[in-house]
C-alpha cells in the first residue's frame, strides 16, 4: 500500500511526500518472495519505492505489520500510521 500527500508548499512545489505500508500474514510470506506465498515485505518494499520514485515521490515514513491478518484494522503499524497521517490543528 502507498499512500500519497502533497508536499507543503514551503519545501518542494512539486514533490510528494510518500508513506508506505507492507503487511505480511505468515512467516513464510515475511521470508520468501514470489506469488504462491505472497510478496515478502522487502519485495513489497522495492514496489513502494519504485513507485514513488516513478511519481517522483520522497518517502518520509514507512510502516510495517508482520504476521496480521488483513481482516482486522486492528493492526499497530497500520494504526500508527493512520495516526500520522492525520492532519495537524
Amino acid at each position: 500500500m502507498i499512500l500519497l500527500l502533497p508536499a507543503p508548499e514551503a519545501e518542494i512545489p512539486s514533490a510528494l511526500t510518500v508513506m508506505t505500508y507492507q503487511r505480511v500474514s505468515t512467516k513464510e510470506q515475511g521470508s520468501k518472495g514470489g506469488r504462491d506465498e505472497g510478496f515478502s515485505i522487502p519485495a513489497q518494499r522495492e514496489v513502494n519505492q519504485c513507485k514513488a520514485d516513478m511519481l517522483g515521490g520522497s518517502i518520509v515514513a514507512e510502516f510495517v505489520d508482520a504476521r496480521e491478518s488483513a481482516r482486522s484494522a486492528d493492526r499497530p503499524d497500520l494504526k500508527r500510521m493512520l495516526d500520522y497521517a492525520k492532519p495537524i490543528g
